[in-house]
């Protein structure tokens, strides 16, 4: 097992001889590794489905957030292995599946299972040169703050909803939309971060409030995201590659994506799951 850290805080790459060798170590050691660095980068993890769903639920329970997709599960005991499973592609999700995607978080105010782990297995890249995921270190950075923008965070709201909602099209929109505080604290390791979604009346995060304020519009939580985003530590772009698995925290860090710029008719397909910090959550 080779072991790298990408960044020297919160971002580790791993890399097996073959990839069932990660079932080897005490899943209690990949748990905490996840908390302790925010994201885990596997390479080369050619594994049968069933065992990506026992890799990923090492890291927890699958979440009951989102219907578990059937992906044609010949038995109710192969189907029980690949519960949460979910492919995810251009074609699956086309009004998400080809554009960029803006700095966000996944899943961020669900009333017991917000800002779950998330697991992404990258299945088919037919354009391993598009399609670039970036993330962004929301939890080890309010100190490289400016001074106004840490003075104003006890001063901010901001009001956000479940889940994305691209114009002009009915997806979600609205779903549990709350007012909550800008800062926020992760329940299991008690880190301290932002709600730093994207934003705009259809985004993730509609309106913000300073001391009790609505503003004209959410640009303030544009300049947040900027000033992280000059601290060349606080952020990663993945190149995908066949068979690379991310693990990520959705309370430490943001995330998006460029354009996947692919040939006519193919597919970029990923599985993921969600994961429940708590299971009886």
């Amino acid at each position: 097992m080779k072991i790298t850290p990408i960044r020297p805080q919160w971002l580790t790459e791993i890399e097996f001889g073959s990839p069932l060798e990660f079932f080897d170590t005490d899943p209690l050691v990949w748990k905490k590794m996840l908390y302790d660095r925010t994201t885990i980068i596997f390479k080369g993890m050619n594994f049968s489905k069933e065992d990506y769903c026992t890799f990923s639920t090492i890291f927890g329970y699958p979440s009951g957030i989102v219907t578990p997709m059937r992906i044609g599960a010949a038995t109710k005991a192969q189907d029980n292995k690949l519960r949460g499973l979910q492919p995810f592609s251009n074609k699956t999700l086309p009004f998400l599946g080809g554009n960029a995607m803006p700095w966000h978080a996944d899943i961020p105010n669900h009333e017991t299972r917000a800002f779950p782990i998330r697991t992404l297995w990258m299945y088919n890249n037919p354009n391993p040169n598009g399609g670039f995921t970036s993330f962004l270190n929301i939890a080890d950075y309010i100190g490289l703050l400016s001074k106004r923008l840490q003075d104003l965070i006890p001063r901010i709201k901001v009001t956000q909803q479940d889940w994305f909602k691209p114009d002009g099209l009915k997806f979600q929109s609205g779903v549990n939309a709350q007012e909550f505080n800008l800062l926020k604290v992760h329940p299991v390791t008690g880190k301290s971060s932002l709600r730093l979604n994207n934003y705009g009346p259809s985004e993730w995060i509609s309106g913000v409030n300073v001391d009790g304020v609505k503003q004209a519009d959410c640009s303030l939580i544009q300049e947040y995201i900027d000033e992280i985003a000059m601290h060349e530590e606080m952020i990663y772009t993945h190149k995908w590659t066949l068979h690379d698995i991310i693990v990520y925290d959705n309370w430490n860090l943001v995330h998006n994506r460029t354009a996947l710029d692919l040939p006519p008719d193919s597919e970029r397909l990923l599985y993921r799951m969600n994961i429940d910090h708590f299971p009886n959550a």
